[in-house]
């Protein structure tokens, strides 16, 4: 779904385009009209490509992936799909089957961090982790409270040996 994030040209012209860059990753800095569109051609068109994201660029790449004849399932993976707002609900219809995986928020908080850190996102952990408190999860807890019901629920396992 990364590859359905807004231009940078596009968040520029907003508003508020302080916000549009600061929240990037929000609902609203995605162009889910376009994702719709892709998805509803995978049932008729043969051949079709679908952007990627570009973390050197920021931006997402047109065309970047191929999807063929030969390809008989597609798997779609974004923290929008089942998101109970406009636009993003008809993209959720369009799936075969909806998946959501349940991970703690301290968790995810940690694997975010280490994530910004390592993309060069943040200089170091302490950045990272506002980064993270002022965006991500702010995100994730929009998913949960506005999400629709996916057809299975997947568990995070913690395989740590205590």
């Amino acid at each position: 779904m990364d590859g359905f994030h807004r231009t940078q040209a596009e968040l520029a012209a907003d508003p508020d385009p302080e916000l549009s860059f600061r929240r990037r990753g929000a609902p609203f800095t995605f162009a889910p009209d376009k994702l719709l569109d892709l998805v509803r051609r995978l049932r008729t068109d043969e051949r079709l490509t679908a952007p990627a994201f570009s973390h050197a660029d920021k931006d997402p790449v047109e065309g970047a992936i191929a999807i063929e004849p030969h390809h008989r399932i597609v798997v779609v993976e974004g923290n929008y799909l089942l998101l109970d707002e406009p636009v993003w609900t008809d993209v959720s219809r369009e799936m075969d089957e909806r998946w959501f995986y349940r991970v703690p928020e301290d968790v995810a908080l940690r694997r975010i961090i280490k994530r910004h850190v390592q993309a060069g996102l943040a200089q170091d952990e302490q950045a990272a982790e506002a980064k993270a408190l002022e965006n991500d999860v702010l995100n994730g807890r929009h998913c949960v409270a506005h999400m629709l019901r996916p057809d299975r629920i997947l568990e995070e396992i913690d395989h740590t040996v205590q």
